[in-house]
């Protein structure tokens, strides 16, 4: 099965439409602080059959989401817990940095892939200048190593050796670059997303793949300590009907 996670993000930007439309599912929530770890447990319930639970963090001025999370539901009551570390994302490529980053955790990876495929971020694929763009998603291990690039219908563009290994240990890596990658380095570049509350998604400038294949093409996810704030926290809830409702709260300085 696939990772769903750029059909997660299409249905992420559906969410700031919703707030004053929905009346079902309800959500009831509590958040507990200690630290900079910031936990919401969200009481979930709908006649009809839940369908997912969606987190935001979003800083209050500039509307901008700086880490979202999604949890898949069963049932017609859900106790929910997420946990926000006080932190946002961004990617580089070894020379410049683009922030906040549009990033999730990935969603339904095969046992083989899953350690390669922790985190996922969608973004737009140019494979030489002045080509047209292409949807896609990155995907990263825990320690934000680059080992994957996947279009909608599950077209690799760039697999790692590390991942080819656990996949195909027979396949030989450098003929597996030379037969099935694509990319070029110093002219194929990546434009990762941005949400924001009142604009939608909004890609960043252009990140140029550098270096090798074998060297992850030097492109790493990073996440860094968030700034005190203030912050906006939401939770949106569907059901399997397609009802929606969200509820949004400040936190606290």
């Amino acid at each position: 099965m696939h990772p769903r996670t750029m059909l997660m993000i299409l249905f992420l930007t559906s969410i700031f439409s919703l707030l004053a439309q929905c009346t079902q599912p309800e959500i009831q929530l509590t958040e507990t602080r200690e630290g900079n770890n910031l936990t919401i447990l969200a009481e979930i319930a709908d006649p009809n059959e839940l369908a997912s639970a969606t987190l935001y963090i979003l800083e209050k001025k500039s509307g901008d989401v700086v880490w979202t999370e999604q949890r898949i539901l069963q049932g017609s009551k859900a106790s929910v817990s997420f946990r926000w570390p006080w932190r946002t994302w961004r990617i580089s490529n070894g020379t410049h940095l683009i922030e906040p980053v549009l990033v999730v955790k990935t969603i339904g990876p095969s046992a083989e892939e899953a350690p390669y495929l922790v985190y996922s971020a969608p973004c737009l694929l140019n494979l030489s200048p002045g080509w047209p763009p292409i949807a896609v998603t990155a995907y990263f291990d825990e320690e934000g190593r680059f080992h994957s690039l996947r279009d909608l219908s599950g077209n690799e563009f760039y697999k790692s050796r590390e991942l080819l290994r656990a996949t195909s240990p027979e396949t030989s890596y450098g003929r597996y670059v030379q037969d099935n990658i694509s990319l070029s380095v110093g002219r194929s570049s990546l434009r990762f997303l941005l949400l924001n509350r009142d604009t939608g998604l909004n890609p960043f400038p252009a990140l140029v793949l550098e270096r090798s294949p074998i060297q992850h093409y030097t492109l790493t996810l990073e996440g860094r300590t968030a700034s005190p704030g203030p912050y906006i926290v939401g939770i949106e809830a569907s059901s399997a009907a397609g009802n929606k409702a969200a509820k949004f709260f400040e936190l606290p300085l």
